[in-house]
């Protein structure tokens, strides 16, 4: 009886291993294909664009002085000239 259990399990441990190291080498496969991709190459007679720059965002802020309204991208208050 113990036999059969201990053929049984050595079977079931060489089907695992063998699972996990086909599963091993199908990531590291997907991975190297990953790391493999060039980066597309530019068409040779396109004018050059400048990057676009990200635009600022513009909220409202309240003085910490005198609780006066005005815009985040503005340093200091307008009517107290606190400093943000």
């Amino acid at each position: 009886m113990f036999e059969d259990s201990t053929s049984l399990t050595n079977i079931l441990l060489i089907v695992s291993l063998s699972v996990n190291v086909i599963t091993l080498l199908i990531v590291l496969r997907l991975r190297s294909n990953v790391i493999k991709k060039e980066e597309p190459v530019p068409a040779p007679n396109r004018a050059k664009v400048n990057p676009i720059k990200p635009a600022v965002d513009v909220g409202v802020v309240f003085c910490r002085n005198c609780g006066n309204q005005y815009e985040s991208t503005e340093g200091l208050c307008p009517s107290c000239g606190t400093p943000r």
